[in-house]
């Protein structure tokens, strides 16, 4: 047998097949069990018999013929109606004014912090700077001084007041005979220097004492004010120069130690006043 005929028997098995197979399918009926009318479309869904639970009351999931429908257990209260409710309006933040007021502190803070240390630091340069000035006339004092004796001991051994000049010899005349230390035809020959009056005090206060300096420089004389500080036992807490005529540190330093071991009586307060101290040739 060719292929093609058996091709032809197998398209003709296949048909018949097919064909039988419907009119079975078409003669058998297929049964369907009654709706349960009790049951609406959809899936049932138990939501309670309590008065807040939402929706309609379905009657319940369906029971067998003849049993007793169950009956509906209440939920157990979690918490007593008696009690109150705790509750939260809002979430806890941090206010946007307070984070800016905090803000504005911390920055104020740093600026004044800032500025004190750039007051200190102002200060400390200017207490520095006075110290200076001051030590700078200090020693511009001393020089001038040691100049102006190294000129006053030239002049003095121009007229013979000299250790090594002796003596000038027996005169003749009418004059006073010279002094080997002497300078001058008449008076002393020799002498040093000295305050010339009583220091005199200016003040509220009524001085005890009042201490005379020494005169440490004999070549140098002039008027020193010293303005002092008198404490409630009328010790002298603090002295310094108001003003002096002389450029000699030996003379203003004599007046501010005498001006420190001066006394005065007791008083209720703090006072000021001044010493003045005069430094004469002799």
């Amino acid at each position: 047998m060719s292929n093609k005929n058996q091709k032809i028997i197998s398209a003709l098995v296949t048909a018949i097949f097919h064909g039988l197979l419907i009119l079975i399918l078409c003669l058998l009926t297929l049964t369907v069990a009654d709706k349960d009318e009790t049951i609406e479309d959809g899936v049932p869904v138990m939501l309670g018999e309590l008065e807040d639970a939402g929706g309609m009351d379905m009657g319940g999931f369906p029971t067998p013929d003849g049993a007793e429908p169950a009956e509906p257990v209440a939920p157990e209260a979690s918490q007593s109606p008696d009690e109150p409710l705790v509750t939260q309006e809002s979430e806890p933040s941090i206010s946007v004014e307070d984070a800016k007021a905090k803000a504005e502190k911390a920055k104020k803070a740093a600026e004044e912090e800032a500025r004190k240390k750039a007051e200190e630091a102002a200060r400390k340069k200017a207490e520095e700077e006075r110290k200076a000035a001051e030590e700078a006339a200090r020693k511009k004092a001393e020089a001038e001084a040691a100049a102006k004796a190294a000129v006053n001991n030239k002049v003095a051994g121009a007229f013979g007041n000299s250790k090594n000049k002796g003596s000038s010899g027996n005169g003749t005349g009418d004059g006073a005979q010279g002094s080997p230390t002497g300078n001058a035809n008449y008076g002393a020959t020799s002498g040093v220097g000295g305050t010339g009056n009583t220091p005199s005090y200016s003040g509220s206060r009524t001085y005890k004492y009042l201490h005379k300096p020494k005169y440490d420089d004999a070549s140098s004389e002039g008027t020193i004010v010293v303005e002092i500080v008198i404490n409630e036992a009328g010790k002298v807490t603090s002295a310094s120069i108001k003003s002096s005529t002389t450029t000699s540190a030996a003379l203003r330093n004599a007046a501010l130690s005498a001006a420190r071991q001066s006394a005065f009586t007791a008083g209720t307060s703090m006072d000021n006043g001044t010493i003045t101290y005069k430094f004469k040739l002799k």
